[in-house]
């Protein structure tokens, strides 16, 4: 009996990622599109290896698989997204893959459709099935339902660091960036800024920590950080709320 091996790898937060022989480029799509206009988009598939591959494309509904249950996670990918099943790419070759977004026209859907499409190797080799999946994911807010909010619902700071924990109280995913400003503590005068080690998505109603390292660049003292946190830039639009401002002893 044939032995079967599969492996699941996720590539989905960095665009262009190359291993073992395949790239996707882009590798996260964000995009707002409007109920009843298809959108036609592409993700280039990248062969480096020196041998021919057949790849199995498989869209997955990712709300789902990050655990939402509501009428948008019960949305199958093949509802709005139109995209080849399968294609062959030569050793060496780049091939770009056209997809199709189509989102219904229904009231019911507000806010994001999210899906990872999956490409997958068919390859084996003596006799092991070895399957590598490499997604790229879709993030489609639906135009004119969107509400973009957050909210900083902690925040706390410590000799070495400053961390911050933001809500996303809309109904579309945010991607948070921003600043740490310290004031020293005597003259509120600003010393220093620190940018926050953001960038990772945050789902509507969920929450994320993000966190500024002061390291050896600030002096002993005692100051007052406070958190700038912007977001929202990635539907054209720039949302600022700040933390609360605490005392701390470097």
């Amino acid at each position: 009996m044939k032995k079967t091996l599969t492996a699941l790898i996720l590539y989905f937060l960095t665009p262009g990622i190359l291993t073992a022989g395949i790239s996707l480029d882009p590798g996260i799509t964000e995009l707002t599109v409007k109920p009843g206009t298809p959108y036609e988009g592409s993700i280039t598939v990248g062969n480096s290896t020196d041998y021919h591959l057949d790849i199995k494309v498989e869209p997955e509904n990712w709300l789902k698989r990050r655990g939402f249950e509501n009428h948008l996670s019960e949305m199958d990918p093949e509802e709005w997204i139109s995209i080849p099943s399968s294609f062959s790419i030569n050793a060496g070759e780049e091939k770009e893959i056209q997809y199709t977004l189509n989102i219904p026209q229904d009231e019911r859907i507000q806010g994001q459709l999210v899906a990872m499409i999956f490409f997958s190797p068919q390859t084996e080799s003596e006799g092991i099935s070895v399957q590598n999946r490499f997604g790229a994911s879709i993030y489609s807010a639906i135009k004119g339902t969107e509400n973009i909010s957050s909210e900083i619902t902690s925040e706390r700071a410590s000799s070495e660091r400053f961390t911050v924990r933001v809500k996303n109280s809309g109904n579309v995913h945010i991607r948070p960036q921003g600043y740490v400003i310290i004031y020293d503590l005597f003259t509120d005068e600003e010393t220093r800024r620190f940018p926050l080690r953001a960038g990772n998505p945050i789902f509507p109603g969920r929450s994320h920590s993000f966190s500024a390292p002061f390291g050896e660049d600030l002096p002993n003292g005692r100051y007052i950080a406070q958190a700038v946190v912007e977001y929202g830039m990635i539907y054209g639009e720039k949302r600022t709320i700040k933390s609360e401002a605490v005392e701390f002893r470097k």
